[in-house]
């Protein structure tokens, strides 16, 4: 397994190309998958993930998938248990059990965050952690280097993330099992902070109120949160040049019993003026589960809450899960137990122009449970874009080379830093190197062709040179200064 497959790499010059490739492939439930390849969902047959709830997947900044969790295994690009990639702190029953984050300028390094189940809480075990993942490992297939590194406990459910204000480091977000605690990690090309922003607004939490999802909005402005039993829906204000969280408007009121409605999926528009949740269960015979939508640019707050819109309902408790836009600008929606999933064609339009579509979309190989892979929310701005190089490949080499010298190779490539690159030297001999400035000697006298490689991103360049390694004058090839 070639290592280029891996290596998408985040420069200094920005070149704008076709976003979201990050969000490619789809693996959740029982062995379902969808891949985004072109652009429009297809099933795609190779999942072994078998997850209740959450999960998450990544792909390179070209398309490529290079992994993808459950929260306590890691499967890599061939769909095999990553190296070291078992018992991470995630769990079959967490709402959003992991999100993977990119470190920012290394695209070969990935944070695999996890949230426990908020039932482990009564073992004093449900913590909110980070592994990670170096792609450079085991052929370019990827190892886990550093797993479970506790970074707040107990922990509800959920895991969000959005791009910082200045658009390279991350904002990673939980929340506490306990009370009104919000926790904003930085993600900087220095490796996380351990001590986060916290936020003590809204609604505190108890118990089973740490069950449900929690989402950013893409253009990185707002944050809600959707809760479970005795459940309710909130609307925050998140600054993310700071991590603050603020200004929280209950959308549902908590309710009193078990009865009362449950929450579970939250999701923005691309446009982030229209919010989406999913309710689980309410003790109503005629809507005991629905999909809500709620009109963020309606006027005041208010206004925002009397928005609230039924998209579709179901007599039938635990019709809809998660929910998570794609890079096609759709939103996508459980329908539990399902070989299929729901589709909201128009997220961005109000109320029933949204135009959902129920059971439309095949879940390839298996049936959906209540997840869908999470990732970064800042993939489906619809300003977000990769930054990438556009390469230039180039070299030199001393020019007066004799038989039984040692070739060094200058590599002159550019624009960007040499080591954010891949590069594939073919020395013309049958002999290939992937080094930086690579070294060479030649076991025969003759001309040879020079070839490098220089990829960065979704492109390459290619330069071609010739060379002439001299020796005996008999051979027709002589060079003063060699010794014969």
């Amino acid at each position: 397994m070639n290592i280029k497959l891996a290596t998408c790499i985040l420069s200094l010059v920005t070149l704008s190309v076709s976003a979201q490739r990050q969000t490619n492939f789809w693996f959740f439930g029982t062995n379902a998958g969808i891949s985004f390849e072109t652009g429009t969902p297809q099933p795609t047959l190779e999942s072994k993930i078998n997850q209740s709830e959450g999960c998450a997947s990544i792909s390179d900044d070209c398309g490529n998938l290079l992994f993808y969790t459950d929260g306590s295994t890691i499967w890599n690009m061939e769909h095999q248990v990553m190296k070291n990639g078992t018992g991470l702190k995630g769990d079959q029953s967490s709402s959003q059990s992991a999100l993977i984050v990119p470190m920012p300028g290394n695209k070969l390094t990935y944070y695999v965050f996890t949230a426990d189940a908020a039932s482990n809480s009564f073992l004093n075990d449900s913590v909110f952690a980070y592994s990670i993942v170096d792609m450079r490992e085991d052929s370019g297939r990827g190892m886990v280097t550093t797993k479970n590194t506790t970074l707040m406990s107990p922990t509800a459910e959920n895991i969000t993330a959005v791009l910082h204000s200045n658009n390279k480091d991350y904002w990673i977000i939980a929340h506490s099992y306990l009370g009104n605690n919000f926790y904003s990690y930085l993600l900087t090309d220095t490796g996380l902070s351990p001590t986060p922003v916290m936020s003590s607004t809204g609604t505190a939490y108890f118990d089973q109120q740490a069950i449900g999802c929690l989402k950013l909005s893409p253009d990185g402005s707002k944050v809600a949160t959707a809760t479970n039993f005795s459940g309710f829906i909130e609307l925050f204000d998140f600054d993310n040049s700071t991590g603050a969280i603020s200004n929280p408007i209950t959308l549902a009121p908590k309710g009193s019993s078990s009865a009362d409605p449950r929450y579970y999926g939250v999701e923005f528009s691309p446009n982030s003026s229209k919010l989406y949740v999913t309710m689980a269960f309410q003790n109503d015979p005629i809507v005991k589960s629905a999909l809500y939508q709620f009109d963020l640019n309606a006027g005041s707050n208010s206004d925002i809450i009397n928005s609230k819109t039924i998209i579709h309902s179901s007599n039938q408790q635990s019709t809809y899960g998660s929910l998570q836009l794609a890079r096609d600008s759709k939103l996508y929606v459980i329908n539990l137990g399902n070989d299929s999933i729901g589709v909201v064609e128009n997220p961005n339009e109000v109320g029933l122009a949204c135009n959902y579509a129920h059971r439309a979309i095949p879940a390839g190989n298996g049936f959906a449970q209540w997840g869908l892979p999470n990732f970064v929310t800042s993939y489906f701005d619809p300003n977000y874009s990769t930054p990438l190089n556009t390469p230039n490949a180039n070299f030199t080499f001393n020019d007066s080379i004799c038989l039984g010298d040692t070739i060094d190779f200058q590599n002159t490539s550019s624009p960007g830093n040499l080591t954010s690159k891949f590069y594939d030297w073919n020395f013309g001999d049958e002999s290939t190197s992937t080094d930086i400035h690579p070294s060479h000697l030649y076991e025969s006298p003759g001309s040879y062709v020079v070839k490098l490689i220089a990829t960065e991103g979704c492109t390459d360049d290619s330069i071609s040179k010739n060379l002439y390694v001299i020796g005996k004058p008999e051979t027709g090839i002589s060079k003063k200064n060699c010794s014969l």
